[in-house]
């Protein structure tokens, strides 16, 4: 028998033996004016339901003659929208219940009663939502009449076809393209007219076209007098795939203007593409160890070729870093990119090898005058002029040089309004000043000039270098802006490099919505190893694991107070990634970072294997209820430290344990 047809009654049909949690369901759902029918057993219900419709059933999962599964699978009429009530809290039977169609699935504990009402409430929510959009479909197909005219009239040949693709009608249009009449042409295969040739290459290729339900693809078909004619297919399937409308559009003069085009295009394409990778092939890997200094990097173009670019090297105990930012994308951005790495690069190469100083060799400068962000600036605008680019690029570069050994960092900005900030190791922002014009062909050399600014680097303090795309990028009227990565650098300022960007990124991308920006976007987080600083390696091997312990909390309790209770984190995350990170794999090691300043203890864990999705391990829900792979060990984890956190892959864990 049929649902109730005035669901706004709410007729509900309780399947329940415990008449004492009856009584209860009863008393609460009549004081709101639901109307509640109660049973037993399931024969009884079986037995109500043949004589009457309920909007929704209430189903306790056992009872004294079977279980509901019996009712579901073995009944004799459509079932009402219901809800299954259990005892125990079952994941499994709740997964297993909803593929059964239940509506929502309920625990019979001490919320049960309070819960009811909001489950209910929102189960005829749904119930209701879906017998509008029927009656909206009822009314859709009442206005076909209406449509019939359009049909006739629509100016594009069009054939209503059955779900075999046997014609059905055809309008005007059909019979003008195709010169076939509508009785040559009805209860015929529409794809009969498809050509096998260059547009559709194969038989079998036609038979997939013919048994696709909707979509839109090109081919050919052939007319009564035998001319091929290029046509774009638009096939859309209604009233559950039973019949559908195809329409055929005429392309031929426009696929012929196309084949000319594309001819042009992919010529153009070719050369994009081998410019691209030229353009990947010098972009170092996004995260970088140099001695004492560590680095992660960010780089989102906006176009095939971006216009940014950034690189480090390390020469003797210094290391150099730059971001360059070309106001010109594409292939001519590109090659001024790679132009300025090869320069820089050989500057550096120079510098190694000592080159002895001669007024005619100007890179002998460098090694006369020391190796400066400020040389290298001058060198490179000496070579962009003698390379004429155009007048209207404009090359803004960020240079960093860090000097281990004397704890120095030196800054040259040459048009870069957005300047980089240092995050000490207590957390505490310096944000640089030096800002010159850009280098351009368009601006005087005598207005030009490269300044230098020196700062101390100490142990444990980081680096954070953007252009301009990070912080200008809108999102309606709202800027990202310099205040977001201030905060963000603030309140993250101990975590490592690789999750630190993570951390920007992922805010960055909630600001956007989207994956497109409107420039390109690119920053790095640089940091100086802090003085108490370790780093152990362990293979995938679960029988190496009491050594590296052993040398773990030696290092550890010489330096926090909280040494025992850290390792048992650490052996958590450590196994996690030996099993599920690296799978055991011999080949694969385990690298362990522990950091230790003033304010926090710092470890990060990295495993070598493909990651995991940690945001739904991380997520409290399952805090509660995960009891498998690496969930467990997260949770423990998670109970002994202050913060965890994930890298976005998935493979690097970091844990924070501030001291008291």
């Amino acid at each position: 028998m049929s649902a109730n047809p005035n669901i706004e009654s709410k007729t509900i049909l309780v399947i329940e033996d415990d008449q004492i949690l009856s009584k209860l369901i009863k008393k609460k759902l009549e004081n709101l004016d639901y109307k509640v029918e109660f049973a037993r057993k399931i024969k009884h219900g079986q037995q109500i339901l043949a004589k009457k419709g309920f909007d929704l059933l209430l189903l306790d999962y056992n009872l004294p003659d079977g279980t509901i599964e019996n009712l579901i699978t073995q009944a004799q009429i459509k079932l009402p929208p219901f809800i299954v009530m259990t005892a125990n809290g079952n994941q499994q039977l709740a997964v297993q219940m909803m593929k059964l169609g239940a509506k929502d699935y309920l625990v019979k504990d001490q919320n049960f009663i309070e819960l009811l009402p909001t489950v209910l409430k929102e189960s005829f929510k749904d119930i209701l939502l879906e017998k509008r959009l029927a009656q909206a479909n009822q009314k859709l197909r009442e206005k076909e009449k209406e449509y019939q005219f359009l049909f006739e009239n629509s100016g594009v040949a069009i054939a209503i076809v059955d779900k075999y693709n046997e014609i059905k009608l055809i309008n005007r249009e059909m019979e003008k393209l195709t010169e076939y009449s509508k009785n040559q042409l009805e209860r015929k295969n529409l794809f009969d007219l498809l050509v096998i040739g260059d547009s559709i290459p194969a038989e079998e290729e036609k038979q997939k076209l013919v048994k696709v339900e909707s979509g839109k693809y090109e081919g050919a078909i052939r007319d009564k007098s035998g001319n091929i004619k290029d046509v774009l297919i638009k096939k859309n399937s209604f009233a559950e795939k039973e019949w559908a409308i195809v329409s055929l559009i005429d392309i031929t003069t426009r696929k012929e203007k196309e084949k000319e085009l594309n001819q042009a295009y992919n010529r153009l394409n070719e050369n994009i593409n081998e410019a691209h990778k030229l353009h990947q092939n010098f972009l170092p890997n996004n995260h970088f160890s140099k001695q004492e200094v560590t680095g992660a990097v960010y780089y989102h173009p906006a176009q095939e070729l971006g216009g940014d670019f950034y690189n480090y090297q390390k020469v003797n105990n210094k290391v150099i870093i730059y971001l360059a930012d070309v106001s010109g994308h594409g292939l001519d951005g590109a090659m001024l990119n790679i132009s300025i790495k090869e320069k820089i690069k050989n500057l550096v190469s120079n510098y190694k090898s000592k080159v002895k100083y001669s007024k005619t060799n100007p890179l002998s400068l460098l090694y006369k005058n020391k190796l400066t962000p400020q040389q290298i600036m001058k060198s490179v605008f000496q070579s962009y002029l003698e390379e004429e680019f155009p007048d209207d690029y404009f090359l803004c570069l960020q240079i960093v040089l860090i000097d281990l050994q004397r704890e120095k960092l030196l800054y040259s900005n040459s048009g870069s309004q957005i300047v980089p900030y240092i995050i000490k190791a207590t957390g505490d922002l310096i944000k640089l000043t030096n800002a010159d014009l850009p280098i351009s062909s368009a601006i005087s050399k005598d207005l030009i000039e490269f300044n230098e600014e020196e700062y101390s680097l100490e142990a444990g303090a980081k680096l954070f270098l953007s252009t301009d795309g990070l912080i200008e990028e809108t999102n309606g009227d709202n800027y990202y802006g310099e205040a977001r990565v201030e905060k963000l650098l603030e309140k993250y300022y101990y975590l490592p490099p690789e999750i630190l960007k993570d951390k920007i990124r992922r805010n960055f991308l909630e600001f956007t919505t989207e994956n497109n920006t409107k420039d390109d976007v690119t920053f790095m987080v640089v940091e100086r190893n802090s003085e108490i600083h370790e780093q152990y390696q362990i293979k995938s091997d679960f029988n190496e694991l009491a050594a590296i312990e052993k040398k773990i909390i030696n290092f550890l309790s010489g330096c926090v107070k909280e040494a025992n209770m850290i390792k048992m984190a650490i052996h958590e995350m450590i196994i996690n990634a030996i099993e599920h990170g690296n799978q055991f794999s011999e080949d694969k090691i385990v690298t362990i970072d522990i950091t230790v300043t003033d304010n926090y203890c710092r470890v990060v864990i990295t495993d070598q294997g493909s990651g995991f999705d940690h945001h739904s391990r991380m997520s409290k829900k399952l805090y509660r209820q995960e009891n498998q792979e690496r969930g467990r060990g997260i949770v423990i984890t998670a109970k002994i430290v202050d913060e965890i956190f994930y890298n976005q892959a998935g493979n690097q864990v970091c844990l924070i344990n501030f001291h008291s």
